[in-house]
C-alpha cells in the first residue's frame, strides 16, 4: 500500500501542485481545505506524511501539534510549506522538512527526493515493485 499523506491548505493552486507532486511519487493524498475536515481525517486514520500550509496560521500550527500528540500519527513525517525566510522558525514548530513558497512541481519533487530523512521515512512504505 502506498504511503498515505494528509495535506492541509485552503490555497487551491498550492494544493493542486502538491497533490500532483505527491501522486507522481506514488503517495496517496487526502487534501483538506478547512481545519475541521483535516482534524477529522487526522483523528480517524494514520498518516505517513502530514503537510500543512503555514499561511493557514494558527490552524496549521494546531494541526501539526495535534499530529505530534496523536499516537496514530506521532511518527508521521511533517512537511511545512512556508516562506523561505521563516524556515528556521518552521523547523522549530516541528517541521521535518520545509518547502518554500511559491511551490512548483519540479522543485517539490526535487526537495522531497533529495531529502534523506523523507526518503528513509517513506521508501520502506512504497510499493515500487521491481527495481527501477
Amino acid at each position: 500500500m502506498s504511503p498515505r499523506s494528509l495535506l492541509f491548505s485552503s490555497d487551491q493552486e498550492t494544493s493542486r501542485i502538491l497533490t500532483q507532486a505527491l501522486h507522481e511519487l506514488e503517495l496517496q493524498v487526502e487534501s483538506c481545505n478547512e481545519i475541521f475536515a483535516a482534524l477529522k481525517s487526522l483523528t480517524s486514520r494514520a498518516f505517513d506524511l502530514v503537510m500543512v500550509d503555514w499561511d493557514e496560521g494558527l490552524e496549521a500550527s494546531f494541526l501539526l501539534k495535534t499530529a505530534r500528540e496523536l499516537k496514530s500519527n506521532r511518527s508521521a513525517f511533517a512537511i511545512v510549506i512556508g516562506r523561505a525566510e521563516a524556515s528556521a522558525a518552521l523547523e522549530q514548530a516541528g517541521a521535518d522538512l520545509v518547502l518554500s513558497k511559491p511551490v512548483h512541481p519540479d522543485r517539490v519533487r526535487h526537495a522531497l527526493l533529495s531529502s534523506h530523512e523523507f526518503m528513509s521515512h517513506v521508501k520502506p512504505r512504497l510499493t515500487l515493485g521491481p527495481e527501477r
